[in-house]
């Protein structure tokens, strides 16, 4: 079986982090990492592989960003769902 080139799981790695997908990304990077120590790269490898970890690691924390705002949002939101405040401070005595 002949192993992928490093565009094509460049490729996959960067449409995981793209689309979202982290579980995928996750795997995808494991495989990228596992084919880069696989033997010696060239120089070009090695700076193209710094600069997709860049580029992830860019990408990756703006979608934590975002995720962070939403989630944010939702529990602003949420909150409004709470139980309803008593307005009143009067008893009854008997």
């Amino acid at each position: 079986m002949m192993e992928p080139s490093i565009n094509a799981r460049e490729l996959a790695l960067r449409s995981a982090i793209e689309n979202g997908q982290l579980v995928r990304a996750e795997d995808e990077f494991k495989a990228y990492i596992a084919w880069f120590q696989s033997g010696p790269r060239t120089l070009e490898e090695v700076e193209s592989a710094r600069d997709l970890l860049g580029w992830a690691i860019g990408a990756v924390k703006a979608q934590s960003a975002q995720v962070a705002e939403e989630l944010a949002r939702l529990i602003k939101v949420a909150d409004g769902y709470g139980p309803a405040r008593r307005l009143h401070t009067w008893q009854l005595q008997g």
